[in-house]
């Protein structure tokens, strides 16, 4: 792996923006990859692992669109870009939405300092603005899956562990979510596992899929994966993208609820106090 400055001539694209004072650093071992951002003009920094299975389309996906994806979601939350901030006044407003108005712009200017640094910091928001930018991912990558349905079936078969951490510098927090089985590690284990090795995760699927007794079968929902929550991985969600598989390759689906989630038990903010997480 190799950290490289935004003017090096590398793969940085339109989907990531050209924003200044960017280092980033990109790994690939396989279906793995591994994504380091340093923005010195907002303070932070961002890192993405991703452990891919079936195949790397589903990494090289996050790999091209989360780190993108996470800075919206979080630009007004950690840092504003000026440009993204506009006050329009109209002038038919009257004296009493003008001052109602004026109050709300004094309160929304009053949370920056200097250059965009925020200095009064929604930690929920934060945590909420992680969660969503991985739902609008997952969701992008599943529409090409279905797009690609008939050319490329085997879309639906790659999906990908993921672990994103977020570290904003002059408040000293790092915002984190996994849904998988991988780990954040900081002295201690922070969060669960999500896989078949978790009796609550196999509870849980059984739990709803009550009417397929080999919803988990040799440590393995539906035999096939030994991770209960992931990226992709269309298969295990959805009938129609285990149906356009070759017959190989396909599980005997039961109903049409998923066997997995793109969904996380934990996401959280670790302050050097402890955990904070979204309800």
């Amino acid at each position: 792996m190799t950290l490289m400055d935004e003017n090096d001539d590398v793969i940085m694209n339109a989907s990531f923006g050209s924003p200044k004072n960017i280092q980033w650093a990109q790994g690939k071992a396989g279906e793995d990859r591994v994504h380091i951002t340093v923005s010195q003009e907002h303070d932070w920094i961002f890192v993405g692992i991703y452990d891919g299975f079936n195949g790397p389309d589903a990494t090289d996906f996050l790999l091209n669109n989360l780190y993108s994806n996470v800075r919206k979601e979080v630009n007004g939350l950690l840092w504003c870009d000026e440009k993204n901030e506009s006050f329009e006044v109209s002038r038919s407003l009257d004296s009493k939405e003008r001052v109602e108005l004026d109050r709300k712009l004094r309160e929304k200017l009053s949370s920056f300092e200097g250059n965009g640094i925020i200095t009064t910091v929604n930690h929920l928001g934060i945590l909420k603005a992680l969660s969503e930018a991985l739902k609008k991912t997952e969701a992008s990558y599943l529409d090409i899956t279905d797009m690609m349905l008939v050319e490329n079936p085997e879309l639906a078969l790659m999906g990908s562990c993921v672990l994103v951490m977020v570290m904003k510098d002059y408040e000293e927090s790092l915002y984190g979510y996994e849904y998988d089985d991988v780990r954040h590690l900081s002295a201690r284990q922070l969060t669960m596992d999500h896989s078949t090795s978790v009796k609550e995760e196999v509870r849980r699927i059984r739990n709803e899929h009550v009417d397929d007794p080999f919803a988990v079968f040799n440590d393995r929902v539906k035999g096939s994966l030994k991770v209960t929550r992931a990226f992709g991985a269309g298969y295990l969600k959805q009938p129609k993208w285990n149906n356009a598989l070759l017959e190989m390759f396909r599980i005997d689906y039961v109903g049409n609820s998923p066997y997995i989630t793109f969904g996380f038990s934990r996401i959280a903010r670790y302050p050097t106090r402890g955990p904070e997480e979204v309800p």
